[in-house]
């Protein structure tokens, strides 16, 4: 429900003799960018020749109903700028007005068309992601004292990464995620015909595992820039007996003990964690298996969106980062598809976009994308 102003554009009339009403608009479909809103108001109404007569002689008028009747949509690159779109959108809306002739008689409806337009600036990737629907942006701008807050970091990247890497510390995937991860058939452990060994969790694991989860001898490579690893600054921090590069950095998250009867206590033992991934011996100091997921690494992207930091003090390590984030992405639309699709009774457009899916990630119709065979 918003408020409108009206008035019939033919160009004879004043524009200041509108009316204002507030009018519910009927829009099965809505096109719209970045949660923005607009409050539509002195749009012209473009009425037949018939419907102004009315109107000129009408005693009264009243809006009735704003249907958007139709939407066009153009798309062109925006120069200069990499990855960035122009959208043009036009809305046409269907008005319909009750014209009174007199004061007591009965409403003669008229109807005009409206029209609306306005652009939008989106980002929808460089042309190396295609998976991308909505997106959120961020930048690597300094804040500036005195000034608007223009720094939009991105600190996703900077949480995840170890503390050996200056790093926030990373987040720990709690075990029920990673038993319950797919294997390499698609099925879960136990329904899977491939054996799952708790100790051995990373063998034969969907491939999607190895981009969301971080484990002992995995390489996580990053890129320092022009920081020198060996700067006072990063004292303690960077293992730099073990690695002088980011692109030489593996993850050893392992701990080892004084004694055996340390191995089964869960927090204050005497243990040590290799690679200066935490100064406690604490075992809840640091993890064993860390979340990887949407982390811009170095051997899959060589330009990287974050600016490394050298400092232990804000902003440090992975903040300054612009990588955006990815809102939406093209398998949730697939997915709510396949449930919309399930849910109207057309089942095999269902399974189809379940497949589509499933192909995204290497899986075949060879095992039926992963799928029960039964489904």
């Amino acid at each position: 429900m918003s408020e409108n102003s009206f008035y019939c554009g033919c160009g004879e009339c004043d524009p200041n003799d509108k009316f204002k009403e507030a009018v519910c608009i009927n829009a099965p479909r809505i096109y719209d960018s970045c949660s923005d809103k607009d409050c539509l108001e002195d749009l012209p109404v473009l009425l037949t020749k018939a419907g102004q007569c009315m109107i000129d002689k009408a005693a009264n008028i009243r809006l009735s109903d704003v249907e958007v009747c139709n939407v066009s949509i153009g798309l062109q690159s925006v120069p200069f700028h990499k990855g960035f779109y122009a959208v043009d959108m036009t809305f046409y809306f269907d008005v319909c007005l009750d014209v009174f002739m007199s004061p007591n008689s009965i409403p003669m409806n008229v109807k005009g068309l409206a029209v609306f337009s306005k652009r939008a600036v989106l980002f929808g990737s460089d042309g190396s992601v295609n998976e991308a629907v909505f997106i959120t942006l961020h930048n690597t701008k300094d804040n500036v004292s005195g000034q608007p807050d223009y720094g939009k970091y991105n600190r996703w990247e900077h949480s995840i990464r170890p503390r050996n890497t200056n790093g926030g510390g990373g987040y720990t995937p709690t075990a029920e995620m990673v038993d319950l991860f797919p294997m390499a058939d698609g099925l879960k452990p136990g329904e899977s015909s491939i054996r799952y060994d708790k100790l051995k969790f990373w063998l034969n694991r969907d491939p999607r595992f190895y981009r969301t989860f971080a484990f002992p001898g995995v390489k996580w490579e990053w890129n320092e820039g022009g920081v020198s690893l060996t700067d006072a600054s990063l004292n303690g921090i960077i293992p730099t007996e073990v690695y002088t590069s980011g692109r030489d950095y593996s993850l050893w998250s392992y701990m080892w003990n004084d004694n055996e009867d340390d191995l089964d206590k869960v927090t204050t033992s005497n243990g040590y964690w290799a690679d200066l991934l935490t100064q406690t011996t604490d075992k809840g100091g640091s993890h064993s298996i860390y979340v990887r997921k949407r982390s811009d690494d170095f051997h899959l992207h060589t330009a990287p969106f974050y600016e490394y930091i050298n400092s232990q003090s804000n902003p440090k390590g992975f903040m300054k980062n612009a990588a955006p984030l990815i809102s939406m992405r093209y398998a949730e639309v697939l997915l709510n598809y396949a449930e919309a699709a399930c849910g109207a009774g057309h089942v095999d457009e269902a399974l189809d976009a379940l497949r589509q899916i499933r192909a995204r990630v290497g899986y075949t119709a060879a095992n039926n994308f992963g799928l029960p065979s039964d489904i």
